[in-house]
């Protein structure tokens, strides 16, 4: 009970009797997540390509788009014309050339038109799923810190 007296002030703790906290990451450590980060977007890259390659050799033309995509490009790169684009005898002016231009490149390289392996005329649309799986790999580490997840970038894989 008490004796009339004011209870007695809480003494603050100093330093030395401080809870010890977590330790501070060693220059090793802060090294090894640098290196992690750097790394990030090329993971992500990699991830989407993984996640792809299977359907991009194996599936069918999915839709009809994808066909016409395709013979559109076939026949460009026959009549050697890159710039009027036409599918079987009607033109083809609904679509930006470009993705033409980019599939053409790609079939010139890993493939022939003769051919018709519709995998080759899809390897532009799997680099740009890579570098925007990329992109937000980076774009996470730059806009929200090192400490941020690395899966953002990873959720293009299935696209």
């Amino acid at each position: 009970m008490t004796d009339g007296a004011p209870p007695a002030a809480p003494q603050d703790a100093g330093p030395q009797d401080a809870a010890p906290g977590p330790a501070a990451p060693g220059p090793a450590a802060t090294r090894a997540l640098a290196g992690a980060e750097r790394l990030a977007p090329l993971v992500a890259a990699l991830l989407v390509l993984v996640a792809a390659l299977p359907g991009l050799m194996r599936l069918p033309p999915l839709d009809r788009d994808e066909s016409r995509f395709a013979q559109a490009t076939a026949q460009m790169l026959e009549t050697r014309d890159f710039v009027d684009i036409r599918f079987q005898d009607e033109p083809r002016d609904k679509k930006p050339v470009g993705i033409h231009w980019l599939q053409a490149a790609a079939v010139s390289l890993v493939s022939s038109p003769q051919a018709r392996q519709i995998w080759a005329y899809r390897l532009p649309s799997l680099i740009g799923a890579m570098l925007a799986a990329a992109a937000c790999a980076w774009g996470r580490g730059r806009g929200w810190g090192a400490g941020a997840p690395w899966w953002p970038g990873a959720c293009w894989a299935p696209a």
